[in-house]
């Protein structure tokens, strides 16, 4: 069994993603580790950038494709990878993202020495090279949290659930679950993953990666879409989906019970 899974799901981005392949290639020393690529029905020339390359390199990169494509979300996609995944630990990243040096290396070793977390994140660059964007932010960190244990769980979703995606996850955990195929998909995971977990790594003092495409026209589609169409704002959204889902849970976060430990580095807490 290796260390650690990579599941990227790929919808044209023909643009970023033979770069992103290459930094998950070039990250990671001293893990043993494999990449699983979902082609989720490309159309734009990403089939084949991602399958020569991971031809190229056989012996990490698996290259999968679905004969059609299953929506604007990339669930389907992440659940393929999912249920593939052969390791310890698994991770997600987008076919336009940019993986930081020893990012996962450090994500692997701090979650074998520590078995007691259940997941691991550290901070990220968003990098706008799209010139119609009209967005540029250097870095974002954990902002909601005051310190361990004082934790606002909707708003840190608010601002991270696809933060939290490109975490370290135990893999037999996260088989528990499925990404839902509806908005804010990376949110929902999470709270359903973190539901049974005691404690979690957030560390910004360290850099896990780039957004390395425009992503505000992204954002803004799916706080549009949540707003407009489900007739509620984002945070509501998830608030509901906690209440209905996990109602002790929700209570807990809600009402400030303060039964989630969590251990946060950096210097801006």
């Amino acid at each position: 069994m290796k260390d650690l899974t990579i599941v990227v799901p790929l919808y044209n981005k023909v643009k970023y993603v033979e770069q992103c392949l290459a930094s998950i290639k070039g990250s990671i020393h001293e893990i043993d580790w494999e990449c699983i690529v979902v082609d989720d029905g490309s159309t734009d020339g990403s089939t084949e950038v991602a399958k020569k390359y991971c031809n190229e390199n056989h012996d990490r990169f698996t290259y999968l494709q679905c004969l059609r494509n299953h929506g604007p979300f990339p669930s389907y996609a992440r659940n393929v990878g999912i249920r593939m995944a052969d390791s310890e630990f698994l991770t997600f990243f987008d076919a336009d993202d940019l993986i930081c040096d020893g990012y996962l290396d450090r994500g692997v070793k701090f979650m074998k020495e520590n078995p007691d977390y259940c997941h691991y994140s550290e901070a990220f660059y968003n990098v706008d090279y799209e010139e119609n964007c009209g967005a540029y932010f250097e870095y974002c960190e954990f902002h909601p949290f005051t310190g361990v244990n004082d934790i606002d769980f909707p708003s840190i979703l608010k601002f991270g659930g696809g933060i939290y995606t490109r975490g370290i996850f135990k893999t037999q955990e996260a088989k528990k679950f499925r990404y839902q195929d509806k908005y804010l998909e990376d949110s929902l995971f999470i709270l359903d993953y973190m539901y049974p977990c005691k404690k979690v790594k957030l560390d910004n003092d360290k850099f896990s990666f780039y957004y390395f495409s425009c992503r505000c026209e992204q954002d803004i589609f799916a706080v549009d879409k949540v707003n407009n169409e489900l007739g509620m704002t984002e945070r509501q959204y998830l608030y509901n989906y906690m209440k209905e889902t996990y109602p002790d849970y929700y209570k807990a976060f809600i009402e400030s019970n303060k039964n989630y430990e969590v251990e946060i580095n950096g210097n801006n807490n």
